[in-house]
């Protein structure tokens, strides 16, 4: 009996993968919560680097995780926005003339 063929798996996930590096790239251009809390924190003068500034006077590893949190924090954002505009399409009767 003939074994299966096998698709070498860079060809197999091909088109999934540049599916999902389009949805990333797109993520990484729309502003979200985080973005939006940075400006408004950069607006009152509390930068990154002013954090990092004074987080090297008492720790050892300055490091704030500014951009991981502001990451975290635009998904958390669209996912709301998201959970919303089902919640308000599922709850809300359509305006008229749709």
């Amino acid at each position: 009996m003939k074994e299966p063929r096998r698709i070498p798996t860079n060809r197999r996930r091909g088109k999934f993968d540049e599916e999902r590096e389009r949805r990333l790239q797109a993520e990484a251009e729309r502003r979200g919560l985080g973005d939006w809390i940075a400006d408004r924190l950069s607006s009152i003068g509390i930068t990154e680097s002013r954090v990092n500034w004074v987080l090297s006077r008492f720790v050892e590893s300055p490091n704030c995780g500014c951009s991981r949190r502001r990451g975290y924090l635009n998904r958390f954002g669209w996912r709301v926005a998201g959970w919303w505009m089902w919640l308000r399409k599922a709850i809300l009767p359509a305006p008229p003339g749709e």
